[in-house]
């Protein structure tokens, strides 16, 4: 797990990293592309980082490449995973 950003105190990866991860993965790989709370960090993203991997995310699972899933690790922390599909 590559996650080099911080964002109102959600460690991600970017979304240039993310999309090289899934070109990478083979179907069934999980990647973590962040642990802490989005919705909270989103709300205070400044430079658009995190909002940029959320979309991205959020279009790949539309595209149906992958499915995402969360992991709660604690309170108002999750590493949220993108599992990708065949």
């Amino acid at each position: 797990m590559t996650l080099l950003h911080t964002t109102a105190g959600t460690k991600h990866m970017s979304a240039n990293h993310f999309v090289d991860m899934v070109g990478a993965a083979q179907p069934g790989d999980g990647i973590i592309y962040a642990s802490g709370s989005i919705a909270a960090s989103c709300a205070k993203d400044t430079r658009g980082e995190l909002l940029t991997l959320r979309e991205v995310v959020q279009r790949y699972q539309s595209e149906k490449r992958g499915c995402l899933t969360q992991r709660r690790r604690g309170a108002d922390l999750f590493d949220y995973i993108f599992t990708v599909r065949a």
